[in-house]
């Protein structure tokens, strides 16, 4: 099904572990860190650009210095030029070097070679839209029941938007 969206865009991302660090790559057979963002997000209904900067700029909120010690599956690290996905709280997936890494480890290794997190970005998975209406990537619930709308999220307002109107 073409318009079918994956539920999970981390999952997608951890389907590229093993690809080779290719600059400007977005396939297996070479991929880089926005690269990797950008195709785990768009597949999973996410509009996101493809520059690493321009993702740090629009992508979900900044999170506090407290919310950044409770990492989720989703969240974004961004450093100089680069970028990686939360797996899990003490996991992270990249497209370069070690691909699945302690995120404590990782935030060190950035820091030993002389850059620092310039954000943490958390993309919300549950959203309240400006409708009422709860939305999780796709599929929307209107009082306990869920009905068959298309949504379209947006990442400069980190919000679901409704496509159309209601069958």
């Amino acid at each position: 099904m073409l318009d079918a969206r994956e539920q999970d865009f981390v999952a997608v991302a951890e389907r590229f572990v093993g690809a080779p660090h290719l600059w400007g790559g977005k396939t297996a057979l070479g991929i880089d860190c926005s690269g990797l963002v950008q195709i785990a997000l768009n597949a999973a209904g996410v509009g996101c650009s493809r520059d690493r900067d321009m993702q740090e700029q629009a992508l979900g909120r900044a999170l506090s210095e407290s919310e950044s010690k409770k990492l989720q599956r989703g969240d974004l690290i961004f450093w100089d030029g680069h970028s990686r996905f939360v797996r899990d709280a003490g996991t992270t997936v990249h497209a370069q070097r070690a691909p699945v890494e302690n995120t404590s480890a990782a935030i060190a290794c950035i820091r030993l070679v002389g850059s620092e997190v310039t954000s943490i970005k958390r993309l919300r998975a549950i959203l309240r839209c400006k409708d009422q209406h709860l939305a999780l990537f796709g599929r929307a619930i209107e009082r306990g029941r869920q009905f068959e709308r298309p949504l379209r999220y947006c990442a400069i307002r980190d919000s679901f938007q409704r496509i159309g109107s209601p069958n």
